[in-house]
């Protein structure tokens, strides 16, 4: 189980050596849902 985990913690690392662009998308909508969340509160 906690491999399984780990492999979910790992794989946005391995996406952004295959295309950095993919973390930089999840990246930037958890920044806004982040911000929208803060403006919410």
């Amino acid at each position: 189980m906690s491999q399984m985990k780990q492999r979910g913690y790992v794989s946005p690392i391995e996406l952004d050596e295959e295309n950095g662009e993919g973390v930089r998308s999840v990246l930037l909508i958890d920044y806004q849902l982040t911000v929208v969340a803060d403006v919410d509160e």
